[in-house]
């Protein structure tokens, strides 16, 4: 086994490479790579990042987060992430419109001007905004005289990304708080059933008795928020990548089940405008979806090339015998337990005709001990360099954060390939190839 001193210097190589790749990434755009300060975006931040930059982003952060775990001291490395209320402030800001606040205001702003505009005491306010600023998050310009900067400037109210991190924020940390609890109790601990997520427990003094997606439908601000923040999620993890890899060209009809608006399905058509699309999900998110088409889509929705069907994908598809089957990350799989995610695809394959491929977009769980990766045929996943781990460690970390918020909030979990290969055979699909996105991956299936 090499010496720590030899890891540490391959960690430092690694982080000296990659932070190059990053930088040729942006630069071959054309612009610069943006600094900190930054507030207009750059042509790699607006819809979706490159595979090339996800995977040099991916080493810098797996690497920088070993090296700095390595050296540090165990006390100091446990207790900063112990103490971390990161999160609680990021919602502050989004929920108070804070870099709304600041908009138009390039020499900042001082904190108690800044009180008034957003009705939070300026002293409680001054300590919310140093530890976001303390991690690049809003610029201190001069003391207590804040500005937007790169980060903060994508939470303005009109970035779906705002709307995404209250739901990251708020849903996802009050189950987060329950998981103790909840995994100690009798029945709830061993269950997977989604009534009894750690999500629910929080709710458990009003006397609720559903799944998460029950909670949405009685909360209509929480579901609007979900159907923005999807928007979000998938330009952060990069899915809009399968467009550019996938050979969409060669299919004619596409059924996005659990489409949400149709974020993704937009993008795709703007790239293929020849597949006709039906998007498929649950009654009162498919009545936001077309009136959010009629917006730009309308001549598509009047020539019948885009069509909505309300429905519930766990009992019936109304698409029937289409080329494709796309699931997007928002709601499939990951979301579900075993017995459930084998509905879904019992019913996709009903719906399937002979020749249709099924498309899962999603997460796929990675070992963090060499030797344990995929035996699965042609479904090989990047793996790190040694000394990293292979998985990436901490470059991958959203898919471990996804695994946890998939347990509070559905009683749910991200699964491996052989995991889902199995599901697959439960239900006549079987693994025809994994399209690896640096993040996420597009598991495509066909029938049997």
């Amino acid at each position: 086994m090499a010496s720590t001193r030899s890891q540490v210097e391959t960690l430092v190589s690694y982080i000296q490479h990659a932070a190059q790749d990053a930088l040729a990434e942006y630069e071959r755009t054309g612009f610069n790579t943006p600094s900190l300060d930054s507030i207009v975006a750059h042509p790699l931040d607006d819809v979706l990042n490159t595979i090339a930059l996800k995977r040099a982003v991916r080493m810098l952060e797996g690497a920088c987060d070993q090296l700095c775990t390595t050296l540090a001291p165990p006390a100091h490395t446990i207790i900063n992430r112990a103490q971390d209320t990161y999160w609680a402030c990021l919602r502050v800001a989004v929920e108070n419109n804070i870099p709304n606040a600041l908009a138009g205001y390039p020499n900042g702003v001082h904190v108690s001007e800044l009180s008034n505009k957003v009705n939070i005491e300026p002293g409680k306010l001054l300590s919310i905004l140093r530890l976001l600023a303390a991690r690049h998050c809003f610029k201190e310009v001069e003391q207590n005289v804040f500005t937007n900067n790169r980060l903060s400037i994508t939470l303005l109210s009109s970035n779906p990304l705002a709307a995404y991190t209250t739901l990251l924020t708020r849903e996802s940390q009050i189950a987060a708080y329950h998981l103790t609890e909840t995994l100690a109790d009798p029945k709830d601990g061993p269950s997977q059933d989604p009534r009894r997520s750690p999500f629910v427990r929080s709710l458990k003094d009003s006397n609720f008795k559903g799944t998460y997606y029950d909670y949405l439908s009685t909360h209509e601000d929480r579901r609007n928020a979900m159907s923005r923040g999807m928007i979000a999620m998938n330009a952060v993890i990069g899915t809009l990548s399968i467009i550019d890899l996938f050979p969409w060209s060669n299919f004619s009809t596409l059924c996005d089940v659990g489409s949400g608006i149709g974020a993704f399905s937009m993008s795709l058509l703007e790239h293929y405008p020849h597949i006709q699309i039906t998007l498929h999900d649950r009654k009162e998110t498919i009545a936001l979806a077309e009136e959010t088409w009629k917006q730009k889509y309308s001549a598509n929705i009047e020539a019948g090339q885009i069509l909505f069907t309300p429905g519930d994908f766990l009992e019936d598809i109304p698409a029937k015998g289409f080329d494709l089957y796309y699931y997007q990350l928002r709601n499939i799989l990951h979301n579900w337990p075993d017995a459930q995610s084998i509905l879904i695809l019992q019913a996709v394959r009903r719906a399937a005709g002979n020749n249709s491929h099924i498309l899962i977009h999603d997460y796929v769980m990675q070992p963090l001990s060499r030797g344990s990766e995929s035996k699965v045929g042609g479904t090989q996943l990047e793996i790190a360099p040694t000394p990293l781990l292979p998985s990436f460690g901490s470059g991958n970390i959203r898919l471990y954060e996804q695994d946890m918020l998939m347990l509070n909030i559905y009683n749910a979990k991200e699964r491996t390939i052989e995991e889902v290969v199995e599901l697959g055979r439960q239900a006549n699909l079987r693994l025809e190839k994994v399209w690896d996105l640096a993040e996420t991956s597009v598991l495509e299936f066909v029938t049997v």
